[in-house]
């Protein structure tokens, strides 16, 4: 599918989309991020092969020369976590592990399987299946169901430039409390779209379709307008400064959908379809107009899939 792309006024871009080598085997809720330019992926859930085990996983793998290799284990089984990279490592906040959710916060800035994860000051909740980003070299986490059995709005910051620093209070996200958004850094603002509110009173999932921009100079939410669709656990990644891709989402049933917003009037275009549909899996931008969709849950029916799609810009 060809579109005029913004970004690139000189061109007309096209996104071609195929199929990256499988990870060894399947895992949804998991992390993932470029480390020393090599595709990193941490933690996560799998199921046994009968359906009768639910495993909360500690390993990584790290991909070299073609080939999955093992990497540093997490310090502890950790799955639906808050996380963000860029080129100082993978921060990794909360989550949760079987029953506990967890308030913890990692960086990891290699992925020599001898490396440690470096522990950072933990978050002022035990909080889960929220959203994390990365700007200007603060860390921020939002949303998500914390301790005992709530589902929050609230939103932190790290300086994770500063080894003294504290997590600091941000304004909270508007409408309703959410878990599983996607929050994108893009340009000077964060991006926060979709989630869930379920109903413990009836069988409403509580999807939503909205979407908001935060400044982070004003400490400001501002509600844009709202997506094509609702939808759950999308997951984004910028491509510049007034373009996302978002896809991964679930509402109820999980799809395979592919967006281009332009986040300066929040146009949403339809780009393609993810090899095949999953949901809580990592987008990462592998490369300046490479961006991969790595393994997730493919159904509700306890299965995790180990498949990887590439969308690939081009000219």
């Amino acid at each position: 599918m060809e579109i005029s792309y913004a970004g690139r006024p000189d061109a007309v871009q096209h996104f071609v989309i195929t199929e990256g080598l499988s990870l060894p085997g399947g895992r949804g809720g998991h992390v993932a991020a470029i480390l020393d330019g090599h595709v990193f992926v941490a933690g996560g859930t799998d199921w046994s092969s009968d359906h009768t085990t639910k495993s909360w996983l500690q390993d990584s793998m790290v991909l070299i020369k073609d080939s999955w290799q093992t990497g540093p284990a997490l310090p502890h089984p950790v799955a639906y976590s808050m996380f963000a990279s860029d080129k100082t490592g993978i921060y990794l906040a909360g989550g949760i592990n079987d029953a506990n959710k967890l308030s913890s916060v990692y960086h990891l800035d290699n992925y020599n399987k001898n490396s440690s994860w470096q522990t950072l000051p933990s978050l002022p909740l035990a909080v889960t299946s929220g959203a994390g980003a990365l700007l200007n070299g603060k860390l921020y986490v939002t949303c998500g169901w914390v301790y005992p059995d709530d589902i929050t709005n609230q939103m932190w910051s790290l300086d994770v430039t500063n080894p003294k620093a504290k997590w600091k209070v941000c304004q909270n996200v508007p409408g309703p409390k959410r878990a599983f958004p996607a929050m994108v850094a893009c340009g000077k603002s964060l991006y926060l779209f979709g989630g869930m509110s379920p109903d413990p009173n009836s069988n409403s999932l509580g999807v939503m379709q909205d979407a908001y921009r935060y400044n982070p100079d004003k400490d400001l939410w501002l509600r844009l307008k709202d997506m094509p669709c609702p939808g759950y656990a999308w997951s984004g990644s910028s491509i510049d400064k007034n373009h996302i891709i978002l896809t991964g989402k679930a509402d109820g049933k999980i799809n395979k959908d592919i967006y281009l917003i332009d986040v300066r009037d929040m146009t949403a275009q339809k780009i393609g379809e993810t090899i095949i549909q999953t949901t809580t899996a990592p987008l990462i931008k592998v490369g300046p107009d490479e961006f991969w969709l790595i393994a997730g849950e493919p159904d509700s029916n306890k299965n995790r899939t180990n498949r990887i799609t590439c969308i690939k810009l081009q000219n």
